[in-house]
């Protein structure tokens, strides 16, 4: 018989349905349906999505990476701050046979573009803000480039021009998703969110 514990409460211990995943493919995707409703990412005063919304954009960018003709064992470099898009493609490139090589955005430009290089990564996801860290860089090996923020293919280019250019393409699409709501008396898409006792949290 199980001891209680320090608030006298015995518990019997549940089973994990995700404990015998032979894989972390599979492992991922047993929690990812295990909890679907629940709230699974979000940002400080930002969006949020549940487990069964990441399991479709997980799903999303695993396609994508296969149409960018990935195969299994070749790096993606992940080059941007904390965010809920960082977390979901790098769950998309751990289960997709491929592998991910994160990047933190504090690094000076040239450590950046020798990790992209020594790794041999063949794409990369970089955040609008981390851009002008690849300014002037030499990347020879990589075959496509994506934004973080949106997904798009983006071609790296030397200049500001391209900064300046997804800068207001993002800012744009913003104020359009936004007039969108407003018209149509949509529920915001930010999510308060009240603890429970059998939530689960990440720290990223």
């Amino acid at each position: 018989m199980r001891a209680p514990d320090r608030l006298g409460v015995v518990r019997t211990p549940q089973h994990n349905p995700a404990a015998d995943a032979s894989t972390l493919d599979e492992y991922v995707r047993r929690i990812l349906d295990l909890h679907g409703p629940h709230l699974f990412l979000a940002e400080v005063d930002g969006p949020s999505v549940t487990y069964a919304e990441a399991t479709e954009r997980v799903a999303a960018l695993r396609r994508l990476l296969r149409d960018a003709g990935l195969k299994s064992g070749d790096r993606v470099a992940i080059l941007g701050g904390n965010s809920i898009n960082w977390c979901l493609t790098y769950l998309a490139v751990v289960t997709s046979g491929t592998a991910a090589v994160p990047i933190l955005p504090d690094f000076a430009p040239a450590a950046i573009h020798n990790i992209v290089n020594v790794s041999e990564s063949r794409a990369l996801f970089v955040s609008a803000s981390s851009l002008e860290k690849l300014d002037g860089a030499s990347l020879p090996g990589l075959v496509k480039v994506f934004l973080l923020d949106d997904f798009s293919q983006i071609e790296l280019r030397p200049g500001a021009d391209l900064v300046r250019e997804v800068r207001d393409r993002l800012a744009s699409l913003a104020d359009r998703a936004g007039s969108f709501l407003v018209q149509h008396i949509l529920p915001s898409t930010q999510r308060e969110h009240v603890p429970q006792p059998d939530d689960l949290a990440a720290i990223v």
